[in-house]
């Protein structure tokens, strides 16, 4: 080992140690790098005087001196396992970073797609925006949508609808609630109706909300209930077809037939054939008119 002859002050032990280790790291042998650190301290002796004579080395005559052994070499294995966990390292890391711009283009493709017709292609890449980044609720309310509409998977459009409500969307909710009511859920319907009326602020969606338990309180026949839930949707959203079609039917019975006859040409003004229940709508409004 190697000692001071006496109590040295900090700078001292400092600089020897810096000296030392830089010594024994490049393999010198013991002895030779306190030799070489004595003569390193030399030039602190100006400050420091005797600082030089200071470290002694205490070794017994038989005992070979010792020196700093190399690392040990990799062995295939180990080189395997280290490029494994830095290809790990590098594929998370990819994965936090660039995952929500490659979620973002995956949805976006996935809309086009939709658009286009090519609904296979479309409901991949939805999927693909849901793995790319986990927190990201908009694929999952495009893949609810997809599988309501388009493959009439009223399973697989729940799922998606609760991973998006999961995620922060509140119209989520909404379309979670009118799902329910098809399924005759209330219980779950109200629960969502009101999970989305807390979390928006946004008009149109409030306005879904309200027109769904409209839609509720209209089928338990209390009908002041529902006229009060569909005017205050149709206040919101104006142009809502589906509040429309309710409204006209509390109306006619309540035998508001008047109030009726104008709600039933609203629904045929903001109605689309090219969806189903809208397209139920106006074959109903249609009849009920031709009837008047």
């Amino acid at each position: 080992m190697s000692v001071m002859r006496e109590p040295v002050v900090d700078q001292v032990a400092q600089e020897f140690l810096k000296y030392f280790l830089k010594s024994f790291a490049f393999k010198e042998p013991f002895h030779l790098a306190v030799r070489q650190t004595r003569e390193q301290l030399k030039g602190m002796e100006s400050y420091y005087p005797g600082a030089s004579w200071l470290p002694v080395i205490c070794q017994h005559p038989a005992v070979m001196p010792p020196t700093l052994s190399s690392p040990p070499t990799p062995t295939p294995r180990r080189k395997w396992l280290v490029f494994a966990a830095m290809f790990l390292v590098g594929c998370l890391s990819s994965y936090w970073l660039a995952g929500p711009q490659f979620a973002t283009f995956a949805n976006q493709l996935g809309s086009k797609n939709h658009s286009n017709g090519e609904l296979l292609l479309a409901k991949q890449y939805y999927h693909l925006a849901t793995f790319l980044n986990w927190e990201y609720a908009q694929p999952h309310y495009n893949l609810g949508w997809l599988c309501d509409e388009s493959f009439d998977d009223i399973d697989c459009s729940i799922q998606a609808y609760q991973s998006a409500a999961l995620r922060g969307l509140p119209e989520a909710f909404a379309e979670l609630a009118r799902l329910h009511i098809k399924e005759n859920n209330i219980e779950a319907a109200l629960k969502a109706i009101w999970e989305c009326l807390e979390r928006t602020n946004d008009d149109a969606v409030k306005a879904a909300c309200l027109k769904n338990r409209g839609w509720i309180r209209w089928q338990q026949k209390r009908f002041d209930e529902a006229e009060q839930e569909l005017r205050q949707a149709i206040a919101l959203e104006h142009d809502s077809p589906h509040a429309h079609c309710l409204l006209a039917q509390v109306l006619e019975a309540q035998g508001k037939e008047q109030e009726a006859i104008l709600a039933w040409k609203n629904t045929i003004k903001y109605s689309e054939s090219q969806f189903h229940e809208q397209d139920q709508c106006i074959s109903m409004a249609k009849q009920r008119l031709s009837n008047k």
